[in-house]
């Protein structure tokens, strides 16, 4: 969480005192949470060709995405869920779960357990494409990633909204994941 001059902030300028949990507008409120917190510091960090730095912070809002996508929500084990969630929502990685997998391991698993990149990847902005395969290794372009998340975002709040059984089930994820911040804002 943030605490800016004494308030607790669910998102970039929304204290947790304005955040309804059990009410549509959370919707608005969780996007405006990951666009501020992950997306676009990773945007600026692209302008300053801190590609490493903008990588993290993508892949962590892509965890977020597929953690409350209740549309994955079948796949209790998040090393299933990861991938196949990248699968479903990721138009960059064209359907290959192979692919998936494999940037879910080196990129995904080394950043956020071990704050590098396994099996030789690496962030790149030289490539055409968000993410290439060589065969043996991944590249990935940031830029190229951060405008695919950015769709996911949207079609995953198109989801809450025209769903509600999906926006209650992610309401109930919000709630068991925050309930201690509410309670100490």
């Amino acid at each position: 969480m943030a605490r800016t001059r004494g308030t607790l902030h669910f998102a970039p300028g929304i204290p947790f005192e304005e955040v309804d949990i059990n009410s549509p507008k959370i919707i608005p409120q969780f996007c405006c949470r990951l666009e501020g917190f992950y997306l676009q510091p990773a945007k600026n960090l692209i302008a300053m060709e801190s590609t490493f730095s903008a990588g993290v912070l993508i892949i962590c809002c892509m965890d977020a995405l597929s953690r409350y996508d209740p549309a994955y929500r079948g796949f209790k084990k998040h090393r299933h869920r990861f991938p196949e969630w990248v699968v479903g929502e990721m138009k960059s990685f064209d359907g290959d779960r192979n692919i998936a997998r494999q940037f879910y391991r080196a990129f995904r698993c080394g950043l956020v357990h071990e704050a590098r990149i396994k099996a030789v990847g690496e962030f790149t902005l030289d490539t055409g494409m968000a993410v290439v395969s060589n065969g043996t290794f991944l590249v990935v372009n940031p830029d190229l990633l951060l405008a695919d998340v950015t769709d996911a975002l949207h079609a995953f709040a198109g989801k809450l909204k025209n769903e509600k059984s999906f926006l209650a089930d992610f309401q109930n994820e919000l709630q068991r994941d925050f309930a201690g911040h509410f309670r100490i804002r």
